[in-house]
């Protein structure tokens, strides 16, 4: 039971940052801090896109603050690393 858990949550992790990517490569763009995605969006909304619930996306955004892959400004997201490193966040997203 615990191995379903633990893919189930690493596939939500895979998918969550997938969506943020795509967010970004659809409207954001580069500055020196990192990559805004200009987009207000809600967990809410997060969840709905990447179908699942918004206690999920909520862990999840707080694991990838904790890891320093993203913050929240003024309702946006930023990720943050340049767009250079975006193919280290890639191959996050897809479990390599």
């Amino acid at each position: 039971m615990r191995a379903g858990l633990d893919y189930a949550a690493s596939l939500n992790r895979r998918e969550a940052l997938s969506l943020l990517l795509w967010l970004f490569e659809k409207f954001g763009y580069t500055v020196q801090e990192g990559c805004p995605i200009d987009l207000r969006l809600t967990h809410q909304d997060l969840a709905e896109l990447a179908d699942t619930s918004c206690v999920t996306v909520t862990r999840l955004l707080k694991q990838f603050e904790m890891q320093r892959l993203l913050y929240r400004r003024n309702k946006h997201y930023v990720l943050l690393t340049l767009e250079p490193d975006l193919p280290k966040l890639r191959s996050l997203a897809l479990g390599l």
